[in-house]
């Protein structure tokens, strides 16, 4: 019996945990490199398979060190297996985001205890701690689609493929980088990076030829590694290969092009795409365990359970068994064909407040508020400066009449947007609450320009939540949180945050799980059952463009129509609060108007909702909704489109 250790290593050197929020969108807190220790010995994959004593390598000391249990083999048995590995682990192979040293670490450990490495090495991990335990920890399985759908993974793909390209017609070929060398490249680009906004970065598209160097592609090279595959997707489709089979290369350029069109921008557990080459590893394992007796041949999986197989090259019949297979494990949603004329010829564009009064007026009461203030003097002048020569010609440089944003790099208004920031910042904590609404109007009208909000959607602040973004307005939902609100806060900040929602990346911010997505809906539904009419107005406006985020935001993950949106305890249950106080906010209401955004809104949060079978349906049956809507459209609703869309929500949406 030999111990069987993983060594863990950071190939970032705690790079990728400083930089990866603010240049990706996500916490990564390492480029994880791994090894495996057994007799004695330390073995890794980067330029081939290598062996140094344990802690040798040119790695140094592990940051981490796991112990994976015994093995029963001896060591000649794994000598054996590492001679059988080293076709299919070659230098040439080695990709950092696809095909890379916890690929053979996973294979390597199942093969010695049965066992497979941790889920959260095998991608990266989005966590406040890389040492927390792994159960603590959100995952992401998928490495290259997480990494690449960021802004910042879209403009490295190029650079990324060029480094794990063939060598170039012409050119002397050249070895593949090494994961410290690409991991150095990778956050000097991200260093350097750090000076633009990632969302203004356009890099130039990949050679054709290298479209595919990313792959979506599971290697298996044994039992206990195909199982885990198995049991941590829901459908897995498994390509039975051999490096000797002539229709084997025929046929897998297309079994990749089918993997990434069926995988792009799904969450992990899902869907997964295997390659078994049957003359490696433990392959002949697994082609006696599900009968393999020619290749290629394909077996598909819907809860670990086989399904289909099929043999041979047909494309036409490989593309519709798989569509078949997808379809089966993950049923179209039920109103996904149901016809909603009414609510379609609804506008899904965000309520906008473009009124911008007499800025100086609203820089007057400002300055009046800032010297009553009890600001040292110092600040109060700096303030002042900040508002006169920054904020006002910025925000009538911007602002168009239209409203629409003049043409700007935004790298040039950061500065300005972060001293402004700082310096609400200041105001917010200083000023009491009924005189912060000059502030908050400032913004408001800044969030007319795009650039505003996208620099906003880029602000951070630091926190564990991945739901806790965009910091300015965080600020102001704080205030929000007190129990007595002036109304001209409660108006000026609805407005504002309502036209939050005009930048798409900002709205996609503003609408991400967690606890400022909570104070948020907080806010408006809140005000839903105020009496003022205005306010209920502007807080409905609020709701209709959080609803229409939303259904924007499903209807978008639902592209691959195969695969539907996975859903939390946390969203049912932020869904569930949202839709029950929108039906409130309906059954008070007696203004045409407000009914209009509400019954709308209503019908974006019911129609692609993953939780309508199980939990929304109950609600609208207990809230009788049908026929409270039927109600509605009889005495409140006067306009023929604002009475067939109310009918047409009850009747069709509502059990």
């Amino acid at each position: 019996m030999s111990r069987v250790q993983l060594y863990i290593y950071d190939l970032s050197n705690g790079l990728a945990r400083q930089l990866s929020l603010s240049l990706t969108g996500k916490q990564i807190d390492g480029i994880w490199h791994t090894s495996v220790v057994v007799f004695g010995r330390e073995v890794f994959y980067g330029q081939g398979i290598h062996t140094a004593g344990p802690g040798a390598s040119h790695h140094g000391q592990p940051l981490q060190v796991l112990d994976m249990g015994e093995t029963t083999l001896d060591e000649d048995t794994f000598d054996e297996y590492l001679i059988e590995m080293k076709d299919h682990y070659t230098a040439e192979k080695y990709h950092l985001l696809d095909f890379n040293c916890n690929s053979f670490t996973s294979d390597c450990v199942s093969f010695l205890t049965g066992e497979t490495i941790p889920s959260w090495i095998k991608g990266m991990v989005i966590s406040t701690s890389s040492m927390v335990p792994a159960h603590s920890m959100t995952c992401i399985l998928d490495l290259p689609s997480d990494f690449l759908s960021t802004d910042f993974g879209r403009a490295l793909r190029p650079t990324i493929d060029r480094m794990y390209s063939g060598p170039t017609a012409g050119l002397p070929s050249s070895p593949s980088p090494s994961t410290s060398q690409v991991a150095t490249s990778l956050l000097q680009s991200a260093a350097e990076g750090a000076m633009v906004s990632p969302a203004l970065l356009r890099p130039d598209p990949p050679p054709p030829r290298l479209s595919s160097v990313v792959s979506p592609i599971h290697m298996s090279t044994n039992l206990a590694s195909f199982q885990s595959i198995l049991e941590s997707h829901r459908a897995v489709v498994a390509l039975f290969t051999s490096a000797t089979c002539g229709p084997c290369r025929f046929i897998e350029p297309t079994f990749e092009e089918i993997a990434e069109q069926r995988t792009r921008g799904v969450g992990p557990g899902l869907v997964a795409f295997v390659k078994v080459d049957i003359q490696v590893g433990g392959g002949h394992q697994l082609t006696s365990r599900y009968s393999v007796r020619a290749t290629p041949t394909f077996i598909m999986f819907i809860n670990q359970q086989k399904k289909y197989e099929m043999r041979g090259i047909n494309v036409p019949e490989l593309r519709t068994q798989i569509d078949v297979l997808l379809f089966e494990a993950f049923p179209p949603h039920a109103h996904s064909s149901l016809p909603l004329p009414s609510l379609a010829a609804v506008s899904t564009e965000p309520i906008m407040f473009r009124t911008i009064a007499s800025l100086d007026a609203v820089v007057t009461k400002l300055s009046r508020f800032i010297d009553s203030s009890e600001l040292r003097a110092e600040e109060k002048a700096r303030i002042k400066d900040t508002i006169e020569s920054v904020t006002l010609p910025f925000l009538k440089l911007q602002v168009l009449p239209s409203g629409k944003s003049a043409l700007k790099p935004l790298s040039s208004l950061a500065p300005m947007l972060t001293e402004w920031a700082d310096v609400s910042r200041t105001l917010i904590s200083g000023l009491p609450i009924e005189q912060l609404f000059p502030v908050i109007d400032l913004w408001r009208i800044g969030f007319l320009s795009t650039a505003v909000g996208t620099w906003v959607s880029e602000e951070r602040v630091n926190t564990s939540d991945p739901g806790a973004t965009s910091g300015i307005i965080s600020e102001f939902l704080n205030k929000a949180e007190l129990k007595h609100l002036p109304r001209s806060f409660v108006l000026t900040l609805l407005k504002c945050l309502s036209n939050a929602f005009g930048t798409p990346s900002l709205s996609q911010r503003l609408l991400s799980p967690g606890i400022f997505r909570e104070k948020l809906t907080g806010l408006a539904i809140s005000q839903l059952l105020e009496e003022d009419n205005q306010v209920r107005a502007t807080a409905a406006s609020l709701v209709f463009n959080i609803a229409s985020g939303t259904q924007a935001q499903r209807a978008g993950t639902r592209k691959n129509h195969f695969v539907p949106q996975t859903h939390t305890g946390v969203d049912a249950e932020w869904e569930v609060e949202v839709v029950s106080a929108v039906i409130e906010g309906i059954r008070r209401e007696a203004s045409e108007e407000i009914l209009h955004r509400l019954v709308a809104s209503l019908g974006f949060l019911l129609r692609l909702s993953p939780t309508y079978e199980d939990q929304l349906s109950q609600v609208l049956d207990v809230f009788q909704v049908r026929k409270l809507l039927q109600e509605k459209a009889s005495a409140v609703a006067k306009k023929a489109d604002i009475v067939l869309l109310t009918l047409e929500v009850g009747a069709k949406l509502c059990p």
